[in-house]
């Protein structure tokens, strides 16, 4: 199968995989790949060359469709990203046992009634099925959609996570983006509120053995700076001397937090965590 594609590089503009999805409220998004137009003009390539090959595209299909959970273990790449709240998929028998819970009825009769002409190549992403819900390089390598039993367990974390929070963090329409734990012990939490067609973002601190219901270190306020479509910078204050700046990248897991606390400057370096796994 042949296309004219154009390119010149193939550019990512959102995904949720960003080191992991333990500490970040994330999810791929593939359809936001795009190609970039060559300056070039128009270059004529095989497809397959670049995204990869079609031949387990139909029984990929075939096997969510048909509820065939091994197979579909034996053409998937691991781990397999679940949104935040969710575990992921790390080999074949985890597939296996939670392949029920993560394809339901919707998605299996999209599968059964589709083609592999339903699926858009993605330049050297692979291919993408109705708009992102799955990605497929060779073999399955994402899975966006969320079942109506994951929603609800999402809802329910969320409602767990919650009711640890300060009561002065719940409500007001708050949500979680990601947290990170440092290297000595400090926790950091992100979390981000639409405001119209903006947001506000808020930062929290606790220090090394938090509990549930503590009341944070330090609340800062802040803004998303700069970015691409590989890596964001976020900055923060108090109002009262206080600052903190990250920088996240797609390339890398940890993010080291630069922070100005009562007149001292110093750095930590953190890794994405599960609040629940910190906050007892």
């Amino acid at each position: 199968m042949k296309k004219v594609i154009k390119f010149a590089s193939v550019m990512l503009i959102s995904i949720f995989v960003c080191g992991c999805s333990k500490g970040k409220s994330v999810s791929v998004e593939p359809d936001a790949l795009t190609d970039s137009v060559s300056t070039a003009g128009e270059t004529e390539t095989n497809e397959e060359e670049l995204s990869g090959s079609t031949k387990n595209i139909e029984a990929i299909m075939r096997s969510i469709a048909n509820g065939d959970a091994k197979k579909l273990a034996s053409l998937t790449a691991y781990p397999i990203m679940r949104p935040y709240l969710l575990e992921d998929i790390e080999d074949s028998a985890q597939m296996v046992a939670y392949f029920n819970t993560m394809f339901d009825a919707p998605i299996r009769e999209k599968l059964r009634k589709a083609t592999v002409d339903d699926w858009e190549a993605v330049g050297a992403k692979g291919y993408l099925f109705d708009n992102g819900s799955l990605w497929i390089h060779d073999s399955l390598i994402a899975v966006n959609y969320v079942s109506k039993k994951e929603q609800q367990m999402i809802n329910e974390g969320s409602k767990k996570e919650e009711a640890t929070l300060h009561a002065s963090l719940r409500g007001e329409g708050w949500k979680f983006m990601s947290c990170y734990l440092g290297e000595d012990g400090t926790l950091f939490r992100l979390d981000q509120k639409s405001k119209g067609k903006s947001n506000n973002y808020r930062l929290t601190v606790f220090p090394k053995g938090v509990k549930a219901g503590d009341k944070p270190q330090l609340l800062l306020m802040g803004e998303v700076g700069a970015g691409s479509a590989y890596e964001q910078s976020y900055s923060f204050t108090d109002g009262r001397g206080n600052s903190i700046s990250f920088f996240e990248s797609i390339d890398e897991e940890s993010v080291i937090m630069e922070i100005v606390k009562d007149g001292k400057e110093y750095s930590v370096q953190t890794v994405p965590c599960r609040w629940l796994d910190v906050v007892k």
